[in-house]
């Protein structure tokens, strides 16, 4: 059967909306009611926060099941969520970085991230939060380990050429 207002075949239509034409999906009822019903919006928000209080475990259940059914789901959003939280930048700012130092690591350009890794560690300045580019796990954690001290990592090449 076809919705009358969007025209998309849908399996499960809803006859309670008053419609010349003939019946309408339930995305379609809902923005009806929430454009020509006055508070109906806040009244479905309210129930719907209510009843998760009301059941709150039933929720936790229903949420670690949802998300052990999902986890590459549950994955690509904390991935999402952290580049923007911790570095500012969205996945394709990532995947754009990524392509512009040719598909790897900024300092050895290994395609593999290491460690298991499925992605390069995203490199940033710690005063200023600025990124510097994508590097794999081994080159992330010696800068890090060097404290991004420019003079220590001059002096460990001079090392490295005298021996």
């Amino acid at each position: 059967m076809e919705c009358a207002n969007c025209h998309k075949d849908k399996k499960q239509v809803d006859t309670h909306i008053p419609c010349v034409e003939g019946v309408v999906c339930q995305n379609c009822r809902r923005n009806w009611r929430k454009a020509n019903e006055p508070g109906y919006h806040d009244r479905v928000t309210g129930l719907s926060a209510s009843w998760q209080h009301d059941h709150h475990d039933r929720c936790v259940v229903n949420r670690t099941k949802w998300a052990k059914d999902h986890p590459d789901k549950i994955a690509a959003f904390n991935r999402k969520f952290w580049l923007k939280k911790r570095y500012g930048i969205t996945q394709e700012q990532y995947e754009a970085i990524l392509a512009a130092q040719g598909g790897g690591c900024a300092i050895c350009g290994t395609k593999d991230p290491g460690k298991g890794r499925k992605n390069f560690c995203v490199d940033h300045d710690h005063k200023t939060g600025k990124v510097r580019g994508l590097l794999c796990a081994k080159h992330n954690k010696m800068l890090g380990l060097a404290g991004d001290d420019v003079e220590l990592l001059e002096r460990s090449i001079d090392y490295l050429q005298g021996s």
